[in-house]
């Protein structure tokens, strides 16, 4: 046998050379073990999973804008808003957490009863127990 092959069922064996195995399942597709075999599966389900995940939120993502784009148009044919207000607007909501990162930061519910902050997403204050009001629709 040539040093290739001596170098490819050492990796076979290893995997410590730093060559994907999958590269290796095409090369000598007998050569793999149960469990390396069960390992490339795996891979490979969780790739596939992986990439309708983001299938999913592009489409997401495109729902969004068209709405976002219709509401705009809606708002700016039934007021006299323009694009400058809304600019200023998306600025003066990124920066609600001190940060201008162009993302929205959910700001935190302060409890009644024992004013602590809490995340959005609870329903009772996590120190206390105290039910916390509503968070906004967005």
């Amino acid at each position: 046998m040539n040093s290739t092959r001596y170098f490819a069922m050492d990796a076979l064996t290893e995997q410590a050379k730093g060559v994907p195995i999958d590269f290796f399942a095409s090369q000598y597709p007998g050569r793999l073990r149960g469990a390396q075999r069960a390992e490339l599966d795996e891979n490979r389900r969780s790739s596939d999973r992986t990439a309708e995940d983001l299938r999913e939120l592009t489409d997401t993502v495109d729902r969004l804008t068209l709405a976002c784009k219709a509401l705009w148009e809606l708002l700016c044919e039934h007021s006299s808003l323009q694009e400058e207000d809304l600019l200023t607007k998306i600025r003066d909501i990124d920066l609600a957490d001190g940060k201008l990162d162009g993302k929205a930061s959910p700001s935190p519910l302060t409890c009644s009863q024992c004013d602590r902050a809490n995340s959005q997403r609870r329903t009772r204050c996590l120190y206390c127990g105290e039910e916390l009001p509503p968070s906004s629709i967005l």
